[in-house]
């Protein structure tokens, strides 16, 4: 038995050389693979059209972690609307996904992840995710343009083209109302 070790990115990967019955032709090698990594939140995006959104749209969000995670996987990350969202997996895969409904109350210029918690994320290694870091550059406000209005015009403002005067029942007076949006 030959043992051949290396250690590469953090992983440690060990490979025994075994020649059968003394038969250095009829080589088998065994590879054991160590990792101790946990996995990291890559990105946040939405397969949502970039637009805006109002009162009951729902919004799809999902995380991209930096290697694939185990089915059943999931966390909660907190919105700039102040909405939580649990993102989740039904199949080992790299990706986590939930739907965010907009509620009557949610407004954002661009709509971001405010943080997240840890939740019950772990790779095929069992190695659980640690990090809440939200990555520099890959905020769901990154890579999208996800606007949330849900505050109702405002009538800011009567006018009349109509001359100052008195009128009676049947005459029309034209009247226009100014909103601010």
């Amino acid at each position: 038995i030959t043992n051949v070790g290396s250690l590469q990115n953090g992983r440690e990967n060990i490979v025994f050389q075994m020649a059968l019955n003394g038969n250095l032709s009829d080589v088998r090698t065994l590879e054991i693979v160590s990792d101790s990594t946990p996995p990291v939140v890559s990105s946040f995006q939405s397969t949502s059209s970039n637009a805006t959104y109002n009162y009951g749209a729902n919004i799809n969000i999902s995380a991209t972690f930096s290697e694939t995670v185990k089915a059943g996987s999931s966390f909660t990350v907190t919105l700039d609307t102040s909405d939580q969202i649990t993102l989740n997996t039904s199949s080992d895969s790299t990706t986590l996904s939930g739907t965010y409904s907009v509620g009557d109350s949610d407004n954002s210029s661009d709509l971001t992840v405010s943080s997240f918690v840890v939740g019950s994320v772990t790779d095929l290694r069992y190695n659980a995710l640690t990090s809440t870091t939200i990555p520099s550059g890959e905020n769901l406000a990154d890579n999208a343009a996800i606007v949330v209005v849900t505050t109702a015009p405002r009538i800011t403002q009567f006018s009349s083209t109509t001359a100052n005067g008195t009128y009676v029942a049947g005459e029309s007076i034209n009247i226009t109302a100014t909103a601010n949006e």
